[in-house]
């Protein structure tokens, strides 16, 4: 899996192998090789280890999940990896915002605070209430809200880089779309399209059988 938070560990040497701020920085201005900040593979390849010899871990630093995704080593070093997130300050990464964050567990916002950007993928799709929901300012990759069933209370940011799903949504009202969507733009549950204003720019086509679709 390619989720935020990856990194890799050997516990033979105690070592754990990670993007930090700095790296992920230096990889949005070049990356010939097109490494993934969270994929196992790239933080092998940029760090020259065998990742079929290490352990793969994914940790949410908002839902402080740990999971373990494969244990390569004969050694299970979970205990070790729970208190180098625990200790680790995601602070930095958090407020550069380059990753993806998959949300798609949480069906509130309650104690919810997102950075101001993320660079990539914004998955929020259990969501069905937009209510106190404060999203990023810029959204680099997709924006999925698909089980959002009303606009009450949302606000988009006027640029999304990839699609943007509102699948679930059955009104327009309150609606107000970004001026720009990299990808597609799902509006196929619209029972009413009244007041409807569609972006200036739409990268993909446009998913709503209430409109003609180019």
């Amino acid at each position: 899996m390619c989720k935020f938070f990856s990194f890799l560990t050997d516990p033979s040497t105690k070592k754990v192998y990670f993007f930090d701020a700095k790296t992920r920085m230096d990889l949005s201005k070049e990356n010939p090789k097109h490494l993934n900040y969270d994929s196992h593979s790239s933080i092998a390849e940029f760090f020259g280890v065998d990742e079929d010899k290490l352990n793969k871990y994914e940790h949410n630093p908002y839902t402080k999940k740990l999971e373990l995704d494969q244990q390569n080593h004969p050694k299970n070093d979970l205990p070790f990896a729970k208190k180098f997130v625990n200790n680790f300050n995601f602070s930095e990464i958090l407020e550069l915002g380059l990753f993806d964050l998959d949300l798609s567990s949480l069906t509130s916002v309650e104690g919810l605070v997102l950075p101001k950007e993320i660079g990539g993928h914004l998955n929020l799709s259990s969501l069905t209430s937009a209510e106190g929901l404060v999203l990023p300012n810029k959204i680099g990759g997709y924006l999925d809200l698909f089980s959002l069933t009303s606009a009450e209370g949302l606000v988009l940011p006027n640029k999304i880089g990839g699609y943007l799903d509102l699948f679930s949504l059955t009104s327009a009202e309150g609606l107000v779309l970004p001026k720009e969507i990299g990808g597609y733009l799902d509006l196929r549950g619209l029972t009413s399209a009244e007041g409807l204003v569609l972006p200036k720019e739409i990268g993909g086509h446009l998913d709503c059988p209430l409109l003609k679709n180019d």
